[in-house]
């Protein structure tokens, strides 16, 4: 599939893309912060993906766009189960308990960040090596495989 170029884009309209999405996703927060004080946690959610889901697909049929399929509609479903039971619903349950809106937006943000870093090959077993040669491995540099990363002790 290639993707067709597209032409030279004003500025401005990058610059007032970016505010509404720094204002919109940014006040996603907040308006969570305050719909878990009328409703439980995962309840508000799934009213706030309803409502989204509702408007996404009255523009996809204003649009004259065929309905998803059987599969695609499965497919949704699945991945909103997944926000809602996972990072969504993580983020509304802990603004729920009292976590403040700015911290809980910092979470998912450097999330993108953290993750990578937590793979299972960047664990040092301990008991693969002994005292010593982990000594050893923070003065000295790890080998460097041309397909993988050096892995830098902490």
């Amino acid at each position: 599939m290639q993707i067709p170029l597209s032409r030279p884009t004003n500025p401005s309209r990058v610059l007032v893309a970016l505010v509404a999405l720094y204002l919109i996703g940014g006040s996603t927060y907040l308006a969570i912060r305050y719909a878990v004080v009328d409703f439980p946690p995962l309840m508000a959610g799934a009213i706030r993906f309803l409502i989204a889901g509702a408007v996404l697909y009255a523009i996809l049929r204003a649009r004259k766009t065929p309905s998803p399929t059987r599969a695609e509609w499965g497919g949704a479903a699945r991945v909103g189960a997944l926000l809602l039971g996972g990072g969504m619903g993580g983020v509304m349950t802990a603004e729920h308990m009292g976590v403040a809106s700015g911290l809980a937006a910092i979470f998912p943000a450097i999330t993108g960040i953290v993750w990578p870093s937590c793979r299972p090959s960047r664990i040092q077993s301990s008991s693969s090596s002994s005292s010593a040669s982990r000594q050893a491995s923070k003065v000295s540099a790890p080998a460097q495989s041309p397909s993988k990363p050096a892995i830098v002790p902490i």
